[in-house]
């Protein structure tokens, strides 16, 4: 109970960071913050863990949806204590073929070397799950990029200060450390700390990146929403 209340803490705190670093308010926050959320922190993660057999459909499904509910939750309550700001000089969203292929070859890049570095802790316990052909988890991997991406384009678009490194704080926290901190009956800890670990410091080093490379040579004074 304890460590779900401080995985929720966590995720309530990173929210606070990305209101605090953008000038969008209202309906534009909460929506931004609830994308960010739902697509990192459980619609990401669920459809690797319906690819490494760890669960199966009807299971994604439902924790989906409660997972969704928390996130709304947590972003209503953020966006209500967010005070209102002034316009401010925040890099905005900048989409192109290039940029894009630059966050899908370095999230590949990230997530071969990073599993390869902790597959030796957790080879045991994938032992009795179906692990997809390289191909397929690479092809995997490259839609689950484009995830990261979808679900930063509220939260970039409006304006984010210091891009890089919130999105690198926001992918690690919301989309590794957090999930990974609660009792997991399908994952034990054993497998749990190691990941949490890999999945902490690739994901942060891929915030890192993408906000880089979706704002970079983009400046402007941003109005607040």
């Amino acid at each position: 109970m304890i460590a779900l209340a401080a995985s929720y803490l966590l995720i309530l705190i990173t929210f606070a960071l990305i209101a605090w670093a953008t000038p969008a308010r209202g309906w534009r926050l909460f929506l931004a913050l609830l994308a960010l959320g739902a697509g990192v922190g459980s619609f990401n993660l669920l459809i690797e863990a319906i690819a490494f057999g760890v669960i199966g459909w009807a299971q994604a499904a439902n924790a989906f949806a409660m997972q969704f509910g928390v996130f709304a939750l947590l972003a209503a309550l953020v966006t209500l204590a967010s005070p209102k700001r002034l316009a401010t000089n925040a890099p905005t969203l900048r989409l192109g073929p290039l940029r894009i292929a630059g966050v899908v070859l370095g999230y590949e890049a990230l997530y071969v070397t990073a599993g390869m570095l902790v597959f030796p802790y957790v080879a045991a316990f994938y032992a009795d799950h179906h692990i997809p052909a390289i191909g397929e988890v690479l092809a995997l991997q490259a839609v689950r990029a484009l995830v990261f991406v979808a679900s930063s384009v509220l939260v970039l678009r409006g304006g984010l200060r210091f891009a890089p490194l919130v999105l690198g704080v926001a992918f690690s926290v919301i989309g590794g450390l957090s999930p990974l901190l609660p009792d997991n009956p399908l994952m034990p800890p054993e497998v749990r700390v190691p990941h949490a670990v890999e999945v902490g410091i690739s994901n942060f080093l891929f915030g890192a990146l993408t906000g880089w490379l979706l704002t970079r040579g983009n400046q402007r004074r941003t109005a607040a929403a």
